[in-house]
C-alpha cells in the first residue's frame, strides 16, 4: 500500500471473502456495513495506520489458512482496535 494509495477495494474484498468463509449468513451482511463505503469516513487513514491494518490483515489470512481459530480470533481482536483507533484518529482531521 503506497503513500496515498487507495485500497478500499481490495480491502472490502479481503473482508468478504472471510465474511463468506466464515458460513454465517449475519457477518458477510455485517462485513459490508464494517468496511464501506470509505466515504462515510471523514479523512483518510495515516500511512502507519494502513500498514498495521495490511500486517493485521496478512496475520489474519496466515491464521486462517494454518487453520488456528485462535491465532486468527487475536489478529482480529488486534485488527479491530487497530481500525477503532483509526477511525478516531480521521475524525480529529
Amino acid at each position: 500500500m503506497l503513500a496515498g494509495e487507495d485500497f478500499s477495494e481490495e480491502n472490502t474484498a479481503f473482508h468478504a471473502a472471510i465474511a463468506r468463509a466464515s458460513g454465517n449468513i449475519v457477518v458477510p451482511n455485517l462485513a459490508v456495513i464494517l468496511c464501506g463505503p470509505p466515504s462515510m469516513l471523514p479523512g483518510m487513514p495515516s500511512q502507519q495506520a494502513r500498514e498495521e491494518m495490511a500486517r493485521t490483515n496478512r496475520e489474519i489470512l496466515t491464521a486462517i489458512a494454518a487453520h488456528d481459530g485462535m491465532a486468527a480470533y487475536d489478529a482480529m481482536l488486534l485488527h479491530l482496535a487497530q481500525c477503532r483507533r483509526s477511525i478516531a484518529e480521521q475524525s480529529l482531521q
